[in-house]
């Protein structure tokens, strides 16, 4: 019979009463004294670190407190991080050329750079500003600004990179009578280190009675030498207009989408280059049987700041049923914009044209009606006064028809075929001049029963003669 089985204590009584000491050599003794010593070491450096960035957070606090209420005013500043400056209830008033800028933001996030810091100067890398509101209200009389010399403020200047989103900018005192604002505004600008170029990147909208939005990119080192792009999705001449102090004074209706570039060199004109679709476009005082013009417009401006003239390099225009292109000279010295511009048209509407060039004699006795086969060009000079300038034009083509339909029954019908044509004409006398070639054509009196056929001949107008 089996017997049963029994758990066994496989201790000894020998290894029951083993001591727990440890005979430490030497060597032992030593590493854990210099652990120890390390210990003592690492928290008396944390401590000492930490006290440090406390005096250097705080140092860097009140010079920012320091520096800042010398020049701005705020409720309070607070420190965030190892390197960031919260100014709250931020506000500031700046005198410039034009009169007076006042900014304010209900707080700012400045960042300073943590190197410079342990040197004991403030380089601001970054500020963060939102829901900021800049009013620029222009001075009656617009006087140079001459800023007095400023003590050293511990405030290094260098790269930097300013940003705001959801903010506001008031023009004050620019137009007549009227105040801009541009809500939303987000907005960049920066300067890279060892660089005298400052950039900008700005997306905003012009309220009014129709909003503008607009983008705007550019680089700025001085008022000599700069370029910037600015576009907008849609520009109507109404939102325009409404700008205006005498609206629809040029433009009574239309949209664009314009895209804008400008670049300007010390000793050189401002460049400009503008690209634009056109729509549905209306100029004051256009007569009723001229359609809207839509299509698209590219123009290279030149401006000349010291003789405030303008000079179109080259200005093209692409329509449906206008095509040509302008160049010339427009003067802003004056109050009122005087131009000096020549025109070329390979493509417009004859119908209103040649309606505006008849002479009270044709009128007198009848109705004529002019149809010019393609090519024809219309050549014209528009100078004078932006809002009375005098128009001389000169047509020349080489095939079309001239059809007369009389008022009266004792008049007679006539129907030519006309070979070259060259007729000049100008809007202060409205007169024509010129030559009219007939290669073909008859004439029939309808009273009498006479009829002449393979008419030919030369018209010469002279004013209200024609012979």
């Amino acid at each position: 019979m089996r017997r049963p089985w029994k758990r066994r204590n496989l201790s000894t009584k020998s290894e029951e009463q083993l001591p727990l000491t440890v005979n430490a050599s030497g060597p032992s003794r030593a590493w854990l004294a210099g652990l120890l010593a390390f210990t003592l070491l690492f928290v008396g450096l944390s401590l000492f670190a930490k006290f440090e960035l406390d005096n250097l957070r705080e140092g860097l606090r009140r010079t920012a407190e320091a520096e800042i209420s010398r020049h701005f005013r705020s409720r309070a500043i607070s420190i965030v991080g190892l390197r960031g400056l919260q100014v709250h209830d931020f506000n500031v008033n700046v005198p410039t050329s034009r009169g007076q800028a006042e900014i304010s933001a209900p707080s700012a996030l400045v960042l300073v750079d943590l190197l410079d810091l342990l040197y004991g100067k403030v380089t601001v890398e970054r500020v963060q500003v939102d829901g900021a509101t800049m009013r620029l209200t222009a001075a009656a009389t617009a006087a140079p600004v001459v800023a007095a010399a400023k003590p050293s403020t511990g405030l290094t200047p260098n790269a930097f990179r300013v940003i705001g989103k959801g903010c506001t900018i008031e023009l004050a005192g620019f137009l007549p009578n009227k105040t801009l604002s541009f809500s939303p505004v987000d907005f960049e600008a920066f300067r890279l280190a060892d660089s005298p170029d400052y950039h900008l990147a700005l997306q905003a909208t012009l309220r009014g009675a129709e909003d503008i939005p607009f983008q705007v990119e550019g680089r700025f080192a001085s008022a000599e030498r700069f370029e910037f792009d600015a576009r907008s999705p849609r520009l109507t001449t109404a939102a325009v207009n409404a700008l205006l102090s005498k609206p629809q004074e040029y433009v009574v209706s239309g949209a664009l989408t314009p895209s804008l570039h400008v670049e300007a060199r010390p000793g050189a004109p401002i460049e400009a280059f503008l690209q634009t679709a056109v729509m549905d476009f209306v100029a004051a005082k256009q007569p009723e049987d001229v359609k809207p013009f839509s299509g698209r417009v590219e123009a290279r401006v030149l401006y000349d700041r010291a003789t405030r003239q303008a000079r179109v390099a080259d200005l093209r225009i692409d329509g449906a049923d206008i095509q040509g292109a302008a160049r010339g000279t427009i003067d802003f010295g004056g109050e009122t914009p005087l131009l000096n511009l020549d025109a070329e048209a390979t493509r417009i509407p004859l119908a209103p044209v040649l309606a505006r060039i008849q002479t009270p004699a044709v009128e007198k006795y009848g109705k004529l009606e002019v149809a010019l086969d393609e090519p024809y060009r219309i050549s014209a000079n528009v100078s004078g006064p932006a809002k009375t300038p005098v128009v001389t034009a000169r047509l020349t083509a080489r095939h079309g028809t001239v059809a007369f339909a009389p008022s009266q029954k004792r008049w007679p019908t006539g129907s030519l075929e006309v070979g070259t044509v060259d007729v000049s004409w100008d809007s202060a006398t409205r007169r024509p001049n010129g030559v009219l070639n007939v290669v073909d054509g008859s004439v029939k009196h309808a009273e009498s029963g006479l009829e002449a056929t393979d008419v030919c001949g030369t018209l010469h107008f002279a004013g209200d003669a024609i012979e």
